[in-house]
């Protein structure tokens, strides 16, 4: 009896530890797919801040050139907007000259 009992506790505990080792075969494999799986993310950011870097560079570049586009704007109004002053100034001596002009010929 003593003897079967013991064979019986033997087969429990060769299951026992045959569970054991496939569990950690398993933990061993997932710990390895783990592994492989944060060595690709790291290499995605890693190759992610090389594109962020790059993709900086082209934003300041055009930042640049907007800002020079957009002062050319303005310095292009404020021009225009000084030839219209002159113009204005233009015609308004020029109705002056003509009042003047009229109020010579009333006192003749």
């Amino acid at each position: 009896m003593r003897r079967w009992k013991a064979k019986k506790q033997l087969i429990h505990l060769d299951r026992a530890l045959a569970e054991s080792n496939y569990r950690v075969d398993s933990l061993r494999r997932i710990t390895q797919r783990t592994e492989l799986n944060f060595e690709f993310f790291r290499q995605r950011i890693e190759g992610q801040t090389d594109r962020i870097r790059n993709l900086r560079s082209q934003v300041g570049e055009l930042l640049k050139k907007q800002e020079q586009h957009i002062n050319q704007l303005a310095i292009e109004e404020i021009q225009r907007q000084q030839k219209h002053i002159v113009q204005l100034r233009l015609n308004a001596r020029y109705e002056l000259a003509k009042l003047y002009d009229k109020l010579a010929a009333e006192q003749e």
